[in-house]
């Protein structure tokens, strides 16, 4: 029949791939046909209904509403803190969840008292070094580097590092990401030399992982660009970001933002050398 949770299981992995083809509305749908099945089969308190909320926040936070998100998560919240208790991977992801929407939101402050309620949960759930210790710890160095505090950004971006280091290697898009967030927080704090030997590092990753033609390696070319820039050799500056349109274009076409700004970059700075 129409009730049944095998139905509702597979209206949630429909919604869930609509979200990763990039189609949130059409994924918000089925999320929502399976959350009315599953309140009907379990009621509202059911680890299932949680799961179904929480794939409703990811799906408009997709969409741009992190509001009607927060709205998500917080029932969410309040289910698996009821069903596992509060010290559980679930609600640690819930709170995640609610950390980066706030976040999202330009509410920092309130995204680091999420992130360091999941973080409390994580190591003590998983121990000290785990992935989602380190994405988590990685979430609050990008909060507190928002709230322009790029040393304590530094400190949380470093642990993260090691914790990722020690589980993937050396050569791993997390390590890349990790490097990529220390290089932006010295280049916030004034330090652009440091910044460019993360940046370096972290391209020699991405460049290894994906191929030199990928967004990410567009991205790590596009921050060495900015930071060479801040120096001022221009020429250096140029070089990177031209390398780095021409990797956007490749794939975004030429009217993406990313490319449309990076060709931008190229322009001003070429003119400005005449």
């Amino acid at each position: 029949g129409e009730k049944h949770p095998s139905v509702a299981t597979r209206l949630n992995n429909l919604g869930g791939a609509w979200k990763d083809l990039g189609d949130a509305k059409k994924a918000i749908d089925y999320f929502k046909r399976a959350l009315s099945i599953d309140r009907e089969i379990y009621g509202e308190r059911h680890s299932k209904v949680a799961t179904r909320l929480n794939n409703l926040g990811l799906a408009w936070k997709d969409l741009g509403d992190a509001k009607k998100a927060i709205d998500y998560f917080k029932r969410a919240l309040s289910i698996v803190e009821e069903v596992y208790g509060p010290k559980h991977p679930n609600v640690a992801t819930t709170l995640n969840n609610l950390g980066l929407a706030w976040h999202t939101l330009g509410d920092a402050k309130k995204a680091i008292d999420y992130y360091e309620r999941a973080l409390s949960i994580v190591e003590e759930v998983y121990g000290p070094k785990h992935p989602n210790v380190a994405t988590t710890l990685n979430n609050l160095g990008g909060a507190w580097k928002d709230l322009g505090n790029a040393k304590k950004a530094i400190g949380y971006f470093k642990r993260a590092l090691s914790i990722d280091r020690e589980i993937y290697g050396e050569k791993h898009p997390s390590v890349a990401t990790r490097l990529n967030n220390l290089g932006l927080a010295w280049k916030d704090l004034g330090d652009a030399k440091k910044a460019i030997d993360y940046y370096e590092r972290a391209l020699s990753i991405v460049e290894e992982v994906y191929g030199p033609k990928h967004p990410n390696v567009a991205t790590t070319l596009n921050n060495l660009g900015l930071a060479w820039h801040t120096l001022g050799d221009s020429k250096k500056a140029i070089e990177y970001f031209r390398r780095s349109c021409n990797i956007y274009r490749e794939f975004y076409g030429d009217e993406h933002a990313y490319t449309r700004t990076t060709k931008e970059w190229v322009k001003a700075l070429e003119k400005k050398k005449k």
